[in-house]
């Protein structure tokens, strides 16, 4: 952002002072959010991309492209977080699905078979992209220079947890903006736990999973089975 400010401010041909006193601060404060030597808060920038009539990741000079980051453990990917995607994309040019490294669970499925099954899912539509990461998804959007975070919920239980991770993650990061997105109702039930119980009795996945990875992941899960 360093620069971009001060390249707005003066294309709109305003001084220091006008902008400063839209924003409520001194000429100095907004000298700082210039040059870099200060981190502008969240609704200074929303501000400040009105008043230049610019989106803010114009102002953060990232162009118009938006991209948003859809995470989680995803073991295995649901028809539910497929859904959740494909609403992310009416409104985002990218959708980078990362897969995080939580070290506190033990995985059915191994990070290289999940990202496989999700690769195939979405394989003819580039504007998905599947990664894997170890950390926080504040850092993981730090890094890929996006503020949107998207998460699907499927009930108060989702909210409640997603609310507070919100609250704890906008802490680290002041410029987050999460997106909840509703899962639809024929859904509700649907959760990488009932798909991985299914397997484990035996039971039919069709109506949990995507169909073009649902013997892909019924047949990796016999693999290890039989090894």
């Amino acid at each position: 952002m360093k620069n971009r400010l001060k390249e707005l401010r003066q294309k709109a041909g305003k001084t220091q002072s006008e902008v400063a006193a839209f924003l409520g601060v001194s000429s100095v404060a907004l000298s700082y959010y210039e040059s870099g030597k200060r981190d502008i808060d969240n609704e200074s920038l929303c501000r400040l991309a009105d008043y230049y009539s610019v989106t803010t990741d114009e102002l953060l000079g990232r162009g118009n492209r938006r991209t948003c980051v859809f995470a989680g453990t995803f073991d295995p990917f649901t028809r539910g977080h497929e859904n959740t995607v494909n609403e992310a994309l009416a409104f985002f040019d990218e959708v980078v699905i990362a897969i995080l490294i939580n070290k506190n669970k033990k995985p059915m499925f191994t990070m290289e078979e999940r990202i496989g099954f999700i690769q195939k899912l979405f394989c003819k539509d580039a504007r998905v992209k599947v990664i894997s990461y170890e950390g926080l998804a504040v850092d993981l959007l730090k890094e890929l220079n996006t503020t949107f975070y998207v998460r699907g919920l499927r009930n108060d239980t989702d909210f409640d947890y997603e609310n507070s991770d919100y609250y704890a993650s906008k802490r680290i990061f002041p410029e987050l903006i999460t997106i909840y997105l509703p899962c639809k109702q024929e859904y509700l039930h649907i959760s990488s736990s009932i798909v991985k119980n299914a397997l484990l009795f035996g039971k039919d996945i069709g109506d949990y999973v995507p169909a073009l990875i649902r013997e892909d992941i019924v047949n990796t899960f016999k693999e290890k089975q039989r090894n």
